[in-house]
């Protein structure tokens, strides 16, 4: 199978796609090159999705696509610089800005294309499959499924029970960072920190290690580290600047890992790796729509629990962890099951 992936340059749109991708290469030989994209012209996407499904190719793409500069720093894939004219049996992208140009490509090389976001009239109809986070009534076009991981579950050692028996325990938190929904105030900060420091010593059989990303505010994350460090908590910090690109990837192998609300590819990660979840809330963050909807699939299907930084103790821990179902096997397998289903 030879694949197409649409890039829009966003990480975790990428970390998507290459899920999918993974799923795929679990049960047959599939190749794929990325082709970077960028929007040229702003008009709504609903229209734009329209006229990629009746428009001349070439029409199209001029008016609205151009080449873009790459994929993200996370696409391990090699590039491709322009839309390639060999056969290609599957096109595959993620994030609204490609939406329109999935269908589009899909069509002048007679592919058959995935996409993975939220269901939009037209969008139904012009995917092979539209996957989706969101539960909405059946539609022969769209599939549900966690955001798609490349982690692989099988491949890591059972997360171990919270409990004090004489051997340490391991958690992780993944921060994610400033967004245009919320900014990370200090006062969020010392408030997480004390939590942190409290855990310690009702919990010191727990050690932590926490992970910073590109998107975490710099200031406030070191006033966290001031606060913590000092204190002899059991808290390791882990910095993106020091330590580059997929420098969480120990978090999956953790008891326990946290991950805050605004980071959806984490989240997304720590279940596929059958972690005990949590999505953590600074107190005053309110997420988008689509966010908030993803969350509640995820608490509802008891995959994660929700906790806030104010309510991050030993007894709530204890109770969200208590509430959970791990995923069986691999959703690498769940997701190739769904698509299969498709007639991918």
């Amino acid at each position: 199978m030879r694949v197409l992936i649409l890039s829009d340059g966003i990480a975790g749109h990428d970390r998507s796609s290459l899920g999918i991708l993974a799923a795929l290469q679990r049960h047959r030989a599939a190749e794929a090159v990325v082709l970077p994209i960028r929007e040229t012209r702003h008009l709504s996407r609903r229209v734009k999705r329209t006229l990629a499904a009746v428009m001349p190719f070439e029409a199209f793409w001029r008016a609205f696509y151009t080449i873009g500069d790459g994929a993200s720093p996370f696409n391990p894939l090699p590039l491709t610089d322009a839309i390639p004219d060999a056969p290609f049996d599957l096109v595959i992208s993620t994030g609204p800005k490609t939406s329109a140009a999935n269908i589009a490509v899909a069509r002048r090389l007679k592919a058959k294309n995935v996409y993975f976001g939220f269901s939009k009239w037209p969008a139904d109809g012009f995917y092979t499959v539209l996957l989706t986070s969101e539960r909405r009534r059946p539609h022969p076009h769209r599939g549900y499924t966690l955001r798609p991981s490349e982690l692989d579950a099988t491949e890591l050692a059972e997360a171990r029970p919270l409990v004090a028996d004489g051997t340490e325990r391991r958690a992780a938190l993944l921060f994610g960072g400033q967004s245009k929904h919320y900014d990370y105030t200090f006062a969020d900060m010392e408030r997480l920190a004390e939590r942190l420091v409290a855990l310690g010593q009702d919990m010191p059989w727990l050690t932590w290690t926490l992970f910073d990303s590109r998107r975490s505010p710099k200031a406030e994350f070191e006033r966290l580290v001031e606060i913590v460090e000092p204190t002899g908590a059991p808290v390791t910090f882990v910095r993106f600047a020091d330590q580059g690109l997929l420098s969480n990837n120990p978090a999956f192998s953790a008891d326990l890992v946290l991950v805050t609300a605004d980071s959806m590819s984490m989240l997304a990660e720590s279940i596929a790796s059958r972690r005990p979840t949590g999505i953590l809330f600074a107190d005053a963050y309110k997420p988008p729509k689509r966010d908030a909807i993803e969350h509640q699939a995820m608490i509802t299907d008891r995959r994660a629990f929700a906790i806030t930084f104010s309510g991050l103790t030993a007894e709530g821990l204890g109770d969200g962890v208590r509430g959970l179902e791990t995923l069986p096997g691999s959703q690498l397998d769940t997701l190739y099951q769904t698509l299969t289903r498709y007639g991918i």
